[in-house]
């Protein structure tokens, strides 16, 4: 959740922005944001799931800026809104 960019990374190694980032792609496999947004929409998925946090308080645990930003990132990897899926595991619930 905390506010984490490639340059805090550089800074704090005191390497450029550029080595943090294409050593970063090398090693993982995948851009910084890329990754970065994959944790937080999966500590997201488990909130949804678990708690019935107002789904912009998800959004700003998980560590997203602004709710629009979390709903576009999560809507796109995942095909469907915070809310639909909260909704899709409450109803899962149900039926067990």
């Amino acid at each position: 959740a905390d506010k984490l960019t490639l340059e805090t990374l550089s800074r704090r190694y005191n390497v450029s922005v550029p080595f943090v980032s294409q050593t970063f792609k090398r090693i993982s496999g995948q851009g910084f944001l890329e990754y970065l947004h994959t944790l937080r929409i999966n500590s997201a998925l488990a909130l949804l799931a678990t708690t019935e946090m107002p789904v912009s308080d998800i959004a700003a645990e998980v560590g997203f800026d602004s709710y629009r930003s979390f709903v576009r990132v999560f809507k796109k990897r995942k095909g469907i809104t915070p809310g639909e899926y909260r909704d899709s595991c409450l109803s899962a619930s149900l039926k067990t």
